[in-house]
């Protein structure tokens, strides 16, 4: 994605440049703050810095970069485990994570995509029991 080509709300921006959040989470927007929450490049998360800290204080395996078909089977699954998850809302491209995907190559134009790739992946977090 270019820089700069679009923008979205990043919690992790918003809170490293100093913005607060309510005991949910959801960010406290004041009209004196000056902290920024705004990505240009909203659709990279996967090579962010702050996405890179904040995936090494979950456990290791349990965050994966997944295509919107395999999103919703691994909800679905995760429910009928009685496992809690969240998406919180981050994205970028590349290849399908989970090892059920059945994504097929395809050609987009001149470019061959392999099979499991996708323009939009989500991130989705497991949580561990502990966590909750």
């Amino acid at each position: 994605m270019e820089e700069g080509s679009k923008e979205a709300f990043c919690l992790l921006l918003w809170l490293a440049n100093g913005g607060k959040v309510n005991a949910k989470g959801k960010p406290i927007f004041q009209t004196d703050s000056r902290a920024r929450g705004y990505c240009s490049t909203p659709y990279d998360c996967y090579s962010c810095v702050l996405m890179r800290r904040e995936l090494a204080e979950h456990p290791e395996g349990s965050a994966f970069w997944v295509c919107p078909a395999c999103v919703s089977v691994l909800a679905k699954d995760a429910k009928t485990c009685g496992l809690s998850f969240h998406l919180p809302g981050h994205f970028t491209e590349g290849q399908c994570q989970y090892d059920g995907c059945t994504r097929p190559e395809r050609t987009e134009g001149e470019e061959v995509l392999p099979p499991r790739f996708s323009r939009f992946l989500q991130l989705i977090i497991y949580e561990s029991p502990d966590q909750e």
